[in-house]
């Protein structure tokens, strides 16, 4: 979608006007046929882990790793791989990160689940691919306060 804001003045003058629909009437928006899914609703990381561990899918230290999975339509058999970048706001996005491969890792030396610490976070993710464009999305995370693990939650919000 585009805006203009044209002068008052300019009104007057159609021509203007006309020149500035015939540049943008054929402006074609590529559309995005990148969705992403997150592995588990749910996700686990200990209170003690260490930087670069990854979020697990259950409590168990041994369950798969929480992932965020691309499925990229736009790329056809024979095609080069595209490079994707993941980037991360809101607050906790300075404590956990996404690798190459999707997957969420802790991204702080340490995580403290005591108070005054947040409980929850939202984290948007944002999707680059190499061409420039751009998938957003949303997430909540929620924290337990539980000493022996953390709790992730979560949601996948519209945009």
């Amino acid at each position: 979608m585009f805006r203009f804001i044209i002068p008052k003045q300019l009104f007057k003058k159609p021509h203007v006007f006309i020149l500035i629909y015939y540049l943008f009437s054929d402006v074609k928006l590529p559309e995005l046929n990148v969705a992403f899914q997150v592995s588990s609703r749910e996700g686990y990381i200990s209170e003690n882990a260490e930087i670069g561990t990854t979020v697990r899918v259950s409590p168990n230290p041994q369950a798969e790793s929480l992932q965020i999975l691309v499925n990229d339509e736009d790329l056809r058999p024979g095609m080069p791989p595209a490079t994707y970048q993941y980037i991360l706001t809101g607050p906790g996005a300075t404590i956990f990160a996404v690798d190459q491969r999707g997957y969420l890792y802790l991204n702080v030396a340490s995580i403290d689940a005591d108070m005054p610490n947040p409980s929850s976070y939202k984290l948007n993710v944002s999707l680059h691919r190499s061409s420039g464009e751009i998938r957003l999305e949303s997430f909540h995370i929620h924290r337990c306060m539980d000493r022996a693990s953390l709790f992730l939650n979560f949601e996948k919000l519209f945009f």
